[in-house]
């Protein structure tokens, strides 16, 4: 029967997106002691799978892919994810990845929680941190050491926390934190400390002047559609005949200082003429109409009377 848990692997397994995945298995194997297990390239040379063991722990690995949505932490700007590591000398693992190329987030110091802790960053964005639990320490002792830590703290500094810090650019000088259980929420000024380190990613705005342009442009071309709509529509003349009418009226017109002199008679349009026309050959029509039905009854009168003088012809049964 086939195992659902591969044998070797726990409930979780970390699973990395790295940029030049090559470079990355051999910084785990010198940081970490990684050793490689397996190892299957895509066609392009890449990586597409890759799985390494750290202690008793799997580590699966793959090189980024935008086109399939799988991007790095250098793709990104940043993990918020720790990788937590439990060796058996933390001091010992801190000054071997460092060597190593990794970057110190959190120098190595005894926590009030009971390890030995430290946090690095490796070159390819991901977080690790390294701890060796020295001592075991009851929840009403750990509130206890967590009340100390913070009130001894000054009040501009964050208060510190298992999770991933943001990167804050060099100083010069570096100030020794101390890291505190996840339990422990930060206060409001260690969230306003952490507000101000990370950078923002400012949204580009576009300007007022390139909003007004935008809208002064709408408005013309709409300015310019409305007035070829006027253009277009038909505008209705005045028929010739009004107008001559109302010249020859102001021609006529009394001048000032004279008698008014009476107006000619005004000729007949040329339609009154034509109507008058049709008017006087509609009773010629008439009259012919009847005459042709005269004609038409007679005819019909002489049919009927042949045939009653005409003998009738008597048949015979056979």
């Amino acid at each position: 029967m086939v195992n659902p848990i591969p044998e070797g692997t726990h409930t979780i397994t970390p699973h990395l997106i790295v940029r030049s995945g090559d470079r990355a298995i051999e910084f785990y194997k010198q940081a970490f002691g990684a050793v490689e297990v397996t190892r299957h390239p895509s066609p392009d040379g890449s990586i597409m799978h890759a799985e390494l063991r750290i202690g008793d722990s799997p580590l699966y690995l793959a090189d980024e892919n935008p086109a399939w949505g799988a991007l790095s932490p250098l793709a990104l700007g940043g993990s918020p994810v720790t990788i937590h590591l439990y060796v058996p000398d933390a001091d010992a693992a801190f000054e071997r990845a460092v060597q190593a190329g990794a970057t110190v987030r959190m120098p190595i110091d005894d926590t009030f929680w009971g390890d030995r802790y430290a946090q690095v960053g490796d070159p390819f964005g991901h977080v690790w941190a390294i701890a060796t639990h020295k001592e075991d320490v009851s929840a009403e002792e750990m509130d206890r050491r967590a009340r100390e830590a913070f009130a001894s703290m000054p009040s501009s500094e964050p208060a510190p926390s298992r999770e991933p810090e943001p990167v804050s650019e060099p100083t010069g000088e570096e100030v020794p934190r101390r890291s505190a259980p996840q339990s422990t929420p930060p206060g409001p000024a260690a969230r306003r400390a952490v507000e101000k380190k990370v950078p923002r990613v400012a949204r580009k705005k576009t300007p007022k002047k390139a909003v007004r342009k935008k809208k002064v442009a709408k408005k013309k071309v709409a300015k310019k559609a409305r007035k070829t709509v006027a253009k277009k529509k038909v505008v209705r003349r005045k028929p010739a005949r009004k107008t001559a009418r109302k010249a020859a009226r102001k021609a006529k017109k009394k001048p000032a200082g004279r008698k008014a002199t009476r107006k000619p008679p005004r000729k007949k349009p040329a339609r009154k003429k034509a109507a008058k026309k049709v008017a006087k050959k509609a009773p010629r029509k008439k009259v012919a109409r009847k005459k042709v039905a005269k004609k038409v009854a007679k005819k019909v009168a002489r049919k009927k009377v042949a045939r009653k003088k005409a003998p009738r012809r008597r048949g015979t049964r056979g």
